[in-house]
């Protein structure tokens, strides 16, 4: 045996002995985890992740857990449950969402709630025996002034939200509605409804309600279109055809022919060719009358009229007649104007009859100034009869007092008696102006001018005073005088 063998080996002690033992494991003590919070999504989301530190990580405690989301500041949308489990059962290592906030809301629209249209469908109207009336086909809406177009209900303010921060959100505005105001329409003081500022026909294009004073008719009015009745102005490129009719508030301009038809405005007519009448046209304007020529109709206007020729018409003139085209022909009918004609020719040289009465020396005040004149003398019957009975009444209560009922009879007798002063006062000043204006008109005012020939068998009618011709006048003036009707040669 070799010693240095020997010797290179351990001496077994109870110390080497021990350490040949099995070694009993050495006791961790328990660790917390590292909790870390984040705010995400701009402060909408907070997330949470759980790191161990140890074999002996303990679960995480909810005071922990508080503690760590309120060192971010997070306080609002914490999932509790989840919270809770985390407490029990931890996962590391893997990014929970623990807190979500309320996301503002936004709120309704607006919208706006049309109370009118500006649909409409053409179709004859079908009268009470089963036919159907093809003149009255329907027409475009009309509206008039301060009626209301529609309704605007603004966009809804959603509800508040909410961050993580426990930060309120401000809700949103829905989008605005449409501004429907268009020409001549008008918001009330609110901006909650919508007005028409005229009367007119309503027009709404991409969702603006417009209303239009000019109806444009780009065609003839005939069956195709029915009869017209606007509140406006009417235009009608075209012809106006026999038995059809154009009713307006405002002005009519025709650009083609009017044939027996019927035109009523408020305002001006105006007819680029002229007027067939065929005996049953009407022209009736509040305003000025302009056509080329008028034949075989009736014409009545307040303002003016202005013609190459007037044939075969009864005519209402509340202004002048001028006819001073090339022709200026004035032939037939029954003419009666206030104011002054001017024309080339009057009559014919086969003796139509034609009348012209002028109204403003008084023939067409004369009536109003009898019946003013009769009750004037009337209500001085009444006064004298009221003021003898009142005057009775009074030597009665002097000598032996008055009943009761006497008295109310005199104060009723005295209230009439007040009131018919009061009423004959004003018709005095009434009368009185009827007079002034029938002196201002005087006999300057009214007279027909003819640069050509007066034909025989014209009449004309100054109120009482009548001149029939009975030979051709040529270049002459047709006045009243003081010494009745006079004729001055030019």
């Amino acid at each position: 045996m070799n010693y240095q063998d020997d010797m290179s080996r351990p001496i077994a002690t109870p110390a080497t002995q021990a350490l040949d033992m099995p070694v009993s494991p050495e006791i961790v003590p328990p660790t917390k985890p590292v909790i870390i919070v984040k705010v995400i999504q701009g402060g909408m989301e907070a997330s949470l992740l759980l790191h161990p530190t140890g074999p002996n990580t303990l679960p995480p405690t909810r005071e922990d857990l508080n503690a760590a989301l309120s060192e971010q500041g997070v306080v609002f949308g914490l999932n509790d449950a989840l919270l809770k489990d985390l407490c029990k059962k931890p996962a590391y290592y893997h990014v929970f969402i623990i807190a979500r906030g309320k996301p503002a809301a936004t709120g309704d629209d607006g919208y706006v709630k049309y109370l009118v249209s500006s649909a409409f469908v053409r179709r004859p109207k079908i009268r009470d025996d089963g036919t159907a009336d093809y003149k009255n086909i329907g027409f475009p809406p009309v509206v008039f002034k301060q009626q209301p177009l529609c309704e605007i209900y603004p966009a809804q303010k959603g509800a508040d939200g909410m961050n993580v921060y426990g930060q309120v959100l401000e809700g949103k505005y829905g989008r605005a509605p449409l501004n429907p105001c268009g020409d001549n329409t008008f918001f009330s003081a609110d901006k909650s409804r919508l007005y028409a500022e005229i009367d007119g026909r309503v027009k709404i294009q991409h969702g603006v309600v417009s209303i239009i004073k000019v109806l444009e008719i780009d065609e003839n009015v005939d069956n195709a279109t029915g009869n017209i009745d606007f509140t406006g102005d009417v235009l009608v490129a075209g012809d106006v055809v026999s038995g059809f009719s154009i009713k307006c508030g405002g002005s009519i301009v025709v650009h083609g022919t009017v044939e027996g038809a019927t035109l009523e405005a408020g305002t001006d007519i105006s007819v680029s060719a002229g007027m067939f009448g065929m005996d049953k046209g009407l022209l009736n304007a509040g305003g000025n009358i302009k056509c080329r020529f008028i034949q075989n109709c009736s014409v009545r206007a307040t303002g003016n009229i202005y013609a190459d020729s007037v044939m075969f018409s009864n005519v209402e003139c509340e202004g002048d007649l001028e006819l001073t085209g090339s022709k200026g022909a004035l032939i037939g009918g029954k003419i009666s104007v206030a104011g002054k004609i001017i024309a080339r020719t009057v009559g014919t040289s086969m003796h139509v009859p034609t009348d012209i009465i002028f109204t403003s020396t008084g023939t067409d005040k004369v009536s109003v100034v009898e019946r003013l004149e009769t009750e004037i003398r009337g209500m001085q019957r009444n006064l004298l009869k009221t003021r003898q009975m009142m005057a009775r009444y009074e030597d009665m209560g002097k000598k032996s007092g008055l009943t009761d009922d006497q008295i109310n009879e005199i104060i009723a007798a005295r209230e009439r008696y007040d009131g018919l002063v009061n009423e004959m006062y004003d018709k005095k000043l009434e009368l009185d102006t009827i007079k002034r204006e029938q002196e201002e008109a005087g006999m300057d005012r009214s007279y027909l001018e003819c640069r050509g020939k007066i034909h025989v068998n014209t009449k004309f009618i100054f109120g009482s005073e009548k001149l029939l011709v009975t030979e051709t006048i040529s270049n002459a003036r047709v006045q009243l005088t003081k010494d009745g009707i006079s004729i001055f040669r030019m």
